[in-house]
């Protein structure tokens, strides 16, 4: 099996890192001062379970990305610049298995 030349990004810079970021910012910081208004021990909860789908995005989706996979230590990726690569890199296709017919 032969390997296609990718047309995808390899690379990112903290500029790409940046515009991502704040477009993301948007509704995470409009959630927060609004969930802030009422509660401050449900905007705590929020940012708990936005803190874990974080590290679940990190584990199971980033790993089989090539810049995490060629990272290094830390990741330069266009979403998450900088966190160390705690997770092993699983290059390849993410593939979700279902139980199906």
């Amino acid at each position: 099996m032969t390997r296609q030349a990718s047309n995808l990004k390899q690379t990112f810079t903290f500029t790409d890192f940046l515009a991502w970021t704040a477009l993301a910012l948007i509704p995470v910081l409009t959630a927060i001062h609004c969930i802030s208004r009422d509660s401050m021990i449900w905007t705590g909860i929020y940012t708990l379970v936005a803190a874990a789908c974080l590290v679940a995005v990190h584990r199971f989706f980033c790993t089989h990305c090539p810049p995490y996979s060629n990272a290094g230590k830390t990741t330069r990726c266009m979403f998450i610049q900088g966190l160390p690569a705690f997770f092993k890199p699983r290059p390849g296709a993410c593939i979700i298995k279902t139980q199906g017919a």
